[in-house]
């Protein structure tokens, strides 16, 4: 065969000696990987990007300023950069529903003061304190409430009046309904409740609609997409957009995450969501009833930790997610809570020592088949990020190996030899395993259709997480 050249031509005249550079053959490792996030959440409109603008952002503060103080995209940021600071983030802001309609909730002070003291206000994660004093009336100490209230960066604002603090979240629809609230004070005449949670928030932004968040996104080449929102009809439209943009002709890696939180009790709300409504090999549900963080909080955090582990197929048992807030122990998953949730596609938190959240397993949401069987060999998210790796890994090694070349039985047979030696490799890196066992079943075909065409078929026996080590103790 003769040596092919790219910039010499073959019928040149002139005398000399011509030399170029063939970086083909320098291609014989595996790629890099580089996880890049991509956080879809509510904007204010202090903020200085437009609606589904993306911008490439360092740290939480840059997205207050791109997105808006106290946004649902701020906060989602500034717990994304607490579990993990050194994370590839870009940012696309969404308007919050024409028709949306925000959360609120109040709470009411009583007086009058008797003697000195403190009154404080939890607003999610969040802790606001003033002092009183003898004879200050619930009035009084409202408007100091209401007034540090304002000052400080909370996802809501405040107005009070005779003794009652009104909280509005900054952004209308639904995410407000999950603003947990708290009230507490030393004493001496002065009382605080929470006399109503928040609630009431409605209509949330679209997805899927023409022009809209997932249109504009549909090039990008993102691994994880982080949804601050939590309704059916947004989640199933990126499971969609997920499916489409890694399927065989786009062919980007990717999975969408997103957070929950709720009652105990109400565990069947998470299930039906997560395992009836998506049963999506591609998304995944972080899980943690009680906490005062918040589901976009939580979904932050959970992408974050995931992307701290480089390697295709990683295991993220017992890894904590600095930053989110530990439930009261009357309040946390039992063991066989996190068990059902685990065979309902729920990835369930725990609370380690150390009043630390932690995933138990990351798992997808799909459960069944489209034949409504169960299915665990999609159980892993490591799963669809390990075959997306070893796709990666065949495509940059062929593209690099063979560049214009012809249908030749010894093109064939380089090619063969090229992708074994990726699966050699990736089996050294503990991705795929059994390769010599399986290596018979590398194949490649003439199309009988398109005379120009190879149809390669690829082994890939993904190397699964240890997840289980039972243990018989005998007594001798």
């Amino acid at each position: 065969m003769s040596v092919p050249f790219d910039t010499i031509p073959s019928g040149i005249r002139r005398p000399g000696i011509y030399s170029e550079f063939n970086l083909a053959m320098a291609g014989v490792g595996l790629p890099p990987r580089n996880d890049k996030i991509v956080l879809l959440a509510q904007r204010t409109s202090d903020g200085s990007k437009a609606a589904l603008e993306t911008y490439k952002v360092f740290s939480a503060a840059e997205v207050a300023a791109g997105s808006g103080s106290g946004s649902i995209a701020h906060f989602a940021a500034t717990a994304m950069y607490e579990a993990n600071p050194y994370i590839d983030v870009t940012v696309i802001g969404i308007d919050d529903a024409s028709s949306g309609v925000a959360a609120t909730g109040t709470i009411t002070i009583g007086g009058p003061a008797t003697g000195n003291g403190i009154a404080a206000i939890n607003v999610g994660n969040e802790t606001v304190s003033v002092s009183y004093e003898n004879e200050d009336t619930a009035t009084d100490v409202a408007t100091k409430l209401k007034d540090m209230l304002n000052i400080k960066v909370l996802p809501v604002t405040a107005t009070s009046a005779e003794g009652v603090i009104t909280l509005t979240a900054r952004n209308k629809g639904t995410c407000g309904n999950y603003i947990r609230l708290g009230a507490e004070t030393t004493g001496n005449g002065i009382t605080a409740a929470v006399t109503s949670a928040m609630a009431s928030g409605d209509g949330d932004p679209d997805y899927s609609a023409e022009d809209g968040v997932l249109d504009a996104l549909f090039a990008g080449d993102f691994t994880v997409y982080v949804s601050a929102l939590t309704d059916k009809t947004n989640l199933q439209a990126l499971r969609d957009h997920l499916d489409q943009i890694s399927n065989g002709v786009e062919m980007r890696p990717a999975v969408g995450v997103f957070g929950y939180t709720d009652l105990v009790g109400d565990m069947a709300s998470v299930e039906t969501l997560c395992g009836e409504d998506l049963n999506a090999w591609r998304m995944s549900c972080a899980y943690l009833p009680n906490s005062k963080s918040s589901p976009w909080e939580i979904a932050g955090a959970y992408a974050a930790v995931l992307v701290s582990e480089d390697h295709p197929n990683a295991v993220w048992n017992d890894l904590v997610l600095a930053g989110i807030n530990a439930p009261d122990v009357s309040g946390r998953l039992s063991a066989m809570m996190q068990e059902e949730l685990l065979n309902n596609g729920v990835t369930p938190l725990r609370v380690v020592p150390g009043e630390q959240v932690a995933i138990v397993r990351a798992i997808t949401t799909h459960i069944t088949n489209s034949q409504g069987i169960p299915d665990a060999v999609r159980l892993d998210l490591s799963k669809p990020r390990a075959l997306d790796y070893v796709r990666s890994a065949c495509r940059n090694r062929v593209s690099l190996k063979f560049v214009r070349i012809r249908k030749t039985e010894e093109n064939r047979q380089l090619l063969i030899d090229e992708i074994l030696d990726v699966l050699y490799l990736l089996e050294a890196e503990e991705v795929v395993r059994d390769t010599e066992h399986w290596k018979d079943y590398l194949t490649v075909e003439d199309d009988t259709v398109d005379d120009t065409r190879w149809n390669v078929k690829c082994p890939a026996a993904i190397v699964p997480g240890l997840h289980v080590l039972a243990i018989r103790i005998d007594l001798l």
